[in-house]
């Protein structure tokens, strides 16, 4: 099983690069403009769509870009109201995760679904606080206790996809519209987000001329549910798609008699 939370380690950090850390904001606390309440990146204009003239298509007639001003708001706006999430995370063509998540502005988060590396799958669940995991073809889930759940959930509260927010409503520096694109049959919308040197550092807890170069290229639909994600960083790249937003997504406490407590081997 230790190899197993190594894995979950893994995925973890993962999850901190595709979906950033801290609480993401309930989105009754932006103001009626749409504007998050946080302080935004010195590149926010909030009087027209930052882009570029050489976008991948025009802006059709029935989608306005989203500017550095309201993008953080409308994507939480988007994201709460779906309550629900489907994510694949990749990595050199690689799944490292496949969850399914459910979250509220007011509630605990709820995750279900796998992680995967060269060592193996683990299964692992959040659920009304609790953290569970079991190995592949394992019947008994073990719940970790509080203080190791913590440790390798490293303040992601399990990835909930809406941590994402607070990184864009905290750090967010510049937004490129990149104009709309066929991904999948499916129209899209890209925008290219930088964020400033001086949050990541302080994220990071390392100085500013040591935080590595970070790029988000992310593409929405249109209702401003995030689709797809590219991230970017030290040479290393991690694609997350985000699909049957507002889907039912059941997530319940495993049966008792399927509970072990947490040991450490011994030795």
């Amino acid at each position: 099983m230790l190899a197993g939370i190594r894995v979950l380690s893994t995925v973890v950090l993962a999850g901190v690069l595709a979906v950033g850390a801290g609480c993401a904001e309930d989105p009754q606390t932006a103001d009626s403009s749409g504007s998050s309440s946080k302080p935004q990146g010195d590149g926010s204009d909030s009087s027209s769509p930052v882009g570029s003239s050489d976008s991948k298509s025009p802006v059709g007639d029935d989608y306005q870009p989203l500017t550095a001003q309201t993008f953080a708001a409308s994507l939480t706006e988007a994201m709460y109201g779906a309550g629900t999430v489907h994510m694949l995370m990749t990595s050199e063509g690689k799944s490292i995760a496949e969850v399914d998540y459910r979250f509220s502005a007011t509630g605990d988060p709820a995750m279900h679904g796998t992680a995967e590396s060269d060592e193996g799958t683990v299964e692992m669940m959040l659920v009304d606080g609790a953290f569970y995991v079991r190995e592949e073809a394992e019947r008994s889930w073990m719940q970790l206790p509080p203080e190791l759940a913590d440790q390798i959930l490293a303040g992601t509260q399990a990835g909930d996809p809406t941590q994402l927010i607070e990184v864009f409503e905290s750090g967010l520096d510049e937004v490129t519209y990149l104009g709309s694109e066929d991904i999948d049959g499916e129209e899209l919308y890209g925008y290219d987000v930088s964020f400033s040197a001086e949050y990541l550092a302080r994220e990071m807890d390392v100085p500013t001329n040591e935080v590595p170069a970070i790029s988000y290229e992310l593409y929405l639909d249109g209702a401003h549910l995030l689709r797809k994600m590219t991230i970017s960083a030290a040479g290393v790249e991690g694609v997350v798609r985000l699909s049957d937003w507002g889907e039912p997504v059941e997530i319940e406490t495993p049966p008792a008699d399927q509970v072990e407590p947490f040991e450490l081997p011994s030795g």
